[in-house]
């Protein structure tokens, strides 16, 4: 999470929805799309772009997750605890 350290969950959500808009353009269009990452770079990814897109959605949504307090599954994230 450390590309997404001290940015808000709304912008993160805004992002992610780029993201999945500049992956369902590749994958219906056959395009180019452009998107702008948290780090404010403008990146173009094309069809031989989609492995690193999808890994981009992943780490936005772990990001997201984490913000929110739920795993990936949408289940509450949970501490492992040990006793002596």
């Amino acid at each position: 999470m450390a590309l997404f350290t001290d940015i808000p969950l709304a912008t993160l959500k805004t992002y992610r929805s780029e993201a999945q808009t500049a992956l369902h353009q590749i994958l219906t269009l056959k395009r180019v799309a452009r998107i702008t990452t948290a780090d404010g770079k403008t990146v173009a990814f094309g069809p031989s772009d989609i492995a690193q897109l999808r890994s981009y959605l992943h780490s936005l949504d772990s990001a997201i997750a984490i913000l929110e307090g739920t795993t990936g599954a949408g289940l509450p994230y949970s501490v492992a605890t040990w006793t002596r």
